[in-house]
């Protein structure tokens, strides 16, 4: 055995314990992102059944957006006075969603029924 060999072999046991320990963090690592990755998933699979049927789960449904064609049938009106309510402040307003698409929150849609039903 030559002097440096247990220097060397020294080395080598703290390389291979800092190997090891930088393999631990980046698995923790990645575990932690594919968390957040399937987090950020799963937020966007509730939107979008929010958005497509009625969702058992209330706080989802809370947050569910109609379109135009929903609101209509919902509230049996035509297109025109749908519009016009809107125009005179008598009917919840949209929610713009992108430059030519828009929505209207579920529950805003319901309390307006739910008015006029006092009303009558």
């Amino acid at each position: 055995m030559r002097p440096g060999d247990s220097l060397q072999r020294c080395i080598e046991d703290i390389v291979k314990e800092a190997a090891a320990k930088a393999a631990e963090t980046a698995a923790e690592v990645a575990s932690q992102q594919l968390v957040a990755t399937l987090k950020r998933e799963l937020d966007v699979i509730k939107r979008l059944a929010c958005m497509v049927s009625d969702y058992p789960d209330p706080g989802v449904a809370s947050r569910r957006l109609l379109r135009a064609a929903e609101v209509k049938s919902m509230c049996s009106i035509s297109n025109a006075t749908l519009y016009k309510g809107i125009n005179e402040g008598t009917f919840p307003k949209p929610i713009k969603i992108s430059d030519r698409s828009v929505r209207w929150r579920l529950t805003d849609i319901d309390s307006w029924l739910e008015a006029c039903e006092r009303r009558q």
